[in-house]
C-alpha cells in the first residue's frame, strides 16, 4: 500500500510505521520522582512518552534547542538516552539539562541527550505537556511504534485529488481493509473553531462600534456648530479665516481624542493582556497597534468634523448675525 501511495503525483514525502503527532493518539506516560538537580520545592513529574527517533524529527522538522539526537549505536546499558521538550525541562526546573539523569517509577534510568523545542498538538488554550522521546532502538521499553500508520506530505492545493486516489486504491484493491485518512489541517482547524467565530464576532462588533462613534462625533460637531454660529460669524467679521476656525475645532477635538484614547487604550491593554494569558502561544501587544488605531480614529474625526465645520465657516456672517 505504501509503495503505491508513494507513486501518487500529489505526494511529496511518506513515512510509514511511525506515530503521527496529529491527530493525537493515546499517550503512555510515566511518573518521575527523582532526578539530578531537583530542588526541594519542585513537584513530582508525570511525562508523556513517544518511542520515536530521528526519522520523525526529520519528517516534522522538529527543532533541537540544545544537545543532540541518538547515535546509530545502541544506547548505554545503564541509561536510556532520551530527548525531552522544553516544557518537560521547565517542569523539572533544570538549567543545564544535557547529561542529567533521572529514574522513572518503572525503575529505568534515563539520560538526557537533547532538548526539543515545544510544538503544539492541542488547542491554543491548552499548555504543552512534558514529553520525552525514547528513540526507536530502545529494547527495554514496553511501547512500540504504530506499525499500521502512514504519514505523508502532499503538494499544496492537492488534498482532494490525493484523497480521491487513496479512496479509489482501497476500494479497488483492498476493499477488506478498514482505514482512516485524515487531513491534519482539518484536525487543527477544529481546535481553532471557537477562536475563528470569536474573531468574526469581534470584527462585526468593532465595525458597529466605529459606525456608532462616527455618527456620535458627527452629531456632536453639528450641534456645536449650530450653538456657536454667532461666535464663528463674529470671528470672521474680525478677520478670522476659514483655516483659523478649522484650527480651533481641530485642537478641541484632538484634545478630546487624546483623553478618550488614554482611557480606552489603558482599559483595552489590561483586558487584552488578561485574555491572552489564557493561550499557551501568545502574541505581543505592540505599541504600533495603538498608534495605528489612534491614527484611524483621527481620520474618522477629521472626516466627521471637516464637512460640518467647513460648511459653518463658509456661511455669510451677516446672515448669521441677523438670524440670531
Amino acid at each position: 500500500i505504501v509503495t503505491k501511495i508513494e507513486q501518487f503525483s500529489p505526494v511529496k514525502e511518506v513515512l510509514a510505521g511511525h506515530t503521527g503527532l496529529l491527530p493525537k493518539n493515546m499517550m503512555i506516560s510515566i511518573g518521575i520522582k527523582e532526578w539530578e538537580g531537583k530542588s526541594e520545592d519542585t513537584k513530582d513529574l508525570n511525562i508523556e512518552v513517544m518511542k520515536e527517533g530521528k526519522a520523525l524529527f526529520d519528517f516534522y522538522h522538529l527543532q533541537l534547542v540544545e544537545g543532540r539526537l541518538w547515535d546509530t549505536e545502541a544506547s548505554n546499558e545503564k541509561a536510556t538516552d532520551v530527548v525531552i521538550n522544553e516544557s518537560g525541562i521547565k517542569a523539572m526546573g533544570l538549567h543545564n539539562p544535557i547529561g542529567k539523569q533521572f529514574t522513572g517509577l518503572n525503575k529505568v534510568t534515563y539520560h538526557i541527550i537533547g532538548v526539543v523545542k515545544d510544538f503544539h498538538t492541542t488547542p491554543p488554550t491548552v499548555p504543552v505537556k512534558p514529553l520525552m522521546f525514547v528513540g526507536e532502538n530502545i529494547q527495554d521499553f514496553s511501547i512500540s511504534n504504530s506499525g499500521g500508520s502512514v504519514i505523508l506530505k502532499y503538494h499544496p492545493g492537492q488534498w482532494k485529488e490525493l484523497k480521491a486516489k487513496v479512496d479509489e486504491l482501497f476500494a479497488s484493491e483492498y476493499p477488506e481493509v478498514k482505514y482512516q485518512f485524515v487531513n491534519v489541517e482539518d484536525v487543527y482547524a477544529q481546535y481553532l473553531e471557537t477562536e475563528s467565530l470569536l474573531m468574526k464576532l469581534l470584527g462585526i462588533v468593532s465595525v458597529i462600534c466605529m459606525l456608532i462613534s462616527a455618527f456620535g462625533v458627527f452629531s456632536l460637531v453639528s450641534l456645536t456648530c449650530k450653538q456657536r454660529q454667532k461666535e464663528i460669524a463674529i470671528r470672521k467679521i474680525n478677520g478670522a479665516t476659514i483655516r483659523d476656525i478649522l484650527t480651533i475645532f481641530v485642537k478641541e477635538y484632538t484634545l478630546m481624542s487624546l483623553i478618550s484614547a488614554g482611557i480606552a487604550f489603558t482599559a483595552g491593554y489590561v483586558i487584552m493582556k488578561q485574555w491572552i494569558v489564557g493561550y499557551t502561544l501568545q502574541t505581543p501587544i505592540n505599541l504600533w497597534l495603538f498608534v495605528c488605531t489612534y491614527v484611524l480614529v483621527l481620520l474618522i474625526i477629521a472626516i466627521c468634523i471637516g464637512y460640518r465645520v467647513w460648511k459653518a465657516a463658509n456661511e455669510n456672517p451677516a446672515d448669521v448675525v441677523k438670524s440670531e
